[in-house]
């Protein structure tokens, strides 16, 4: 500022002196007018005019300054993302308990928030299990995979991790629930060529994956405990007694909409001398087995443990006809697999809810019935009761 003062007086001088010789030689007011203008010049060459290498300052600071803005601007922008997508996730609980829905909408909304695959490695009995994997917009459930060695390492740290290989990039966070480290997430995505934005993404990782990953495992935790409570341990299928519940609220809801319902009773065919013969582990093998080719093979409705070899499936709006069919193509499928070695074959009752709006006691009796016929007629075979 002192220098722009001096230099104002040495431009300011000329024309002052020049304005105050021509007052003195009686030149009037013109020479006032002269000199005005002249220290005027000087003023804005002196405080306004910038040199070369002010401008390039200047320049340099207006562009340092919109950068700063346009970070400040993203930063806020991906903080409003990630919210969102909390509070996504947080809906997806209001809306679903199913494990498996909310696995699939929960890594759909991480993928959407932080860009890549992703990969859910649950802990379960002391062994980590890849849950659900998400790629290509793509979610696959319950891969047979080994246990990884860095998802294992990222589990016993408790830290967040980053590795970088054949052009991928990977991201693992544990996922801590009520002080409890549950699972971990795996986020994989292209390595970056430029250096500058695989740092940048880095440094964004490190600020927003470990909140979001604590609001994530909580927003799982609780459906995974719901689906234990109501899940069969054994063979996946839903227990009895979510059973119980969800005959009686198909029965309401088929006698509120007047829609078919039907329900199957399966039997695995002499499944005490599969267990005599082959041992329990080869008995629990068959279960699984059976189960897995009911749960694969039910579309639109659920399959659920009854008891001991027993299963059931409940089919809302589908009649009789069709019941039979589903358990005629699932008879079909049984009978065509060696499980474990083993030649099984299974038995179907099926039946459909009558006009008279029976409850689900009737229902069951009736279904419960078909099955007896079908086994005393030769097993591996469907009988269908019809409906009073």
């Amino acid at each position: 500022m002192l220098r722009r003062i001096e230099l104002f007086l040495v431009l300011g001088l000329v024309p002052g002196a020049a304005g105050a010789a021509l007052w003195f030689r009686g030149a009037g007011w013109l020479s006032v007018g002269l000199a005005g203008w002249g220290i005027l010049v000087a003023a804005l060459a002196a405080f306004v005019f910038r040199t070369r290498g002010e401008v390039r300052a200047l320049a340099r600071a207006a562009a340092e300054r919109e950068r700063e803005l346009v970070a400040r601007r993203e930063e806020f922008q991906q903080r409003i993302d990630f919210l969102s997508a909390q509070r996504e996730i947080a809906l997806v609980l209001n809306e679903d308990v199913d494990f498996r829905a909310v696995l699939e909408r929960v890594l759909g909304i991480t993928c959407d928030a932080l860009g890549g695959d992703a990969e859910l490695w649950m802990l379960r009995e002391g062994r980590l299990e890849l849950r659900a994997a998400r790629a290509g917009g793509t979610c696959g459930f319950d891969g047979a995979r080994p246990e990884d060695r860095r998802v294992r390492q990222c589990l016993d740290s408790g830290r967040l991790m980053f590795e970088a290989e054949e052009g991928r990039f990977h991201a693992l966070v544990p996922l801590q629930a009520d002080r409890e480290i549950i699972g971990v997430v795996r986020l994989t995505s292209l390595l970056e060529e430029n250096v500058a934005a695989r740092e940048e993404r880095t440094r964004l990782l490190e600020r927003r994956l470990p909140e979001f990953s604590k609001f994530l495992a909580l927003a799982l935790k609780t459906p995974d405990l719901y689906t234990r409570a109501v899940q069969d341990g054994l063979t996946g299928l839903w227990t009895k007694r979510h059973f119980m519940t969800q005959a009686r609220d198909m029965v309401e809801a088929a006698r509120r909409y007047g829609e078919p319902l039907s329900l199957i009773m399966v039997d695995v065919d002499h499944f005490k001398k599969v267990n005599d013969t082959h041992g329990h582990q080869a008995g629990d093998a068959v279960l699984k087995g059976v189960a897995e080719i009911l749960r694969k093979g039910v579309r639109g409705g659920m399959a659920f443990r009854y008891g001991g070899e027993e299963m059931a499936i409940l089919l809302p709006k589908a009649d009789a006809a069709r019941a039979a069919q589903v358990a005629e193509r699932l008879r079909a499928s049984i009978a065509a697999r060696r499980i474990s070695g083993i030649k099984v074959t299974a038995s179907f009752g099926v039946t459909q809810m009558g006009t008279s709006m029976d409850g689900c006691e009737v229902l069951l009796e009736r279904a419960d019935q078909a099955l007896y016929l079908a086994k005393q007629g030769g097993r591996n075979r469907v009988v269908g009761k019809n409906a009073a």
